[in-house]
């Protein structure tokens, strides 16, 4: 099965907003950020994943208006995808990042 740069950084990106928003933290703080930012990057990765893949399946499906056409034409699709993984990778950064910060919160709130 091969795997492809977008598969790789959608783990990627969950990674970076755990590091992000637990950055400074320590002792329980940490561990209940962590977690809370965790579940949320895994169920926005979920939900984000699934729609982005339907929407691939179906741009996939769409015969080719330029097919016999230049390359020029046919890099507006190319860059449409590109956009899409770009706006993948930024979501999935800033869930994680804001359920870091909910999880803080939590842990700032429990401790009163």
């Amino acid at each position: 099965m091969p795997v492809s740069l977008y598969d790789t950084m959608r783990p990627v990106a969950i990674a970076a907003g755990l590091g992000a928003g637990c950055a400074g933290q320590r002792g329980g703080s940490l561990v209940v950020s962590a977690l809370v930012g965790l579940v949320v990057g895994v169920i926005a990765f979920l939900v984000v994943a699934h729609t982005a893949n339907r929407w691939f399946a179906r741009h996939a499906a769409q015969p080719s208006l330029f097919a016999n056409d230049t390359h020029e034409p046919t890099s507006a699709g190319e860059g449409l995808l590109a956009v899409a993984y770009v706006a993948v990778f930024v979501v999935l950064i800033v869930t994680t990042f804001a359920g870091c910060h909910l999880g803080s919160w939590l842990a700032h709130e429990i401790s009163f």
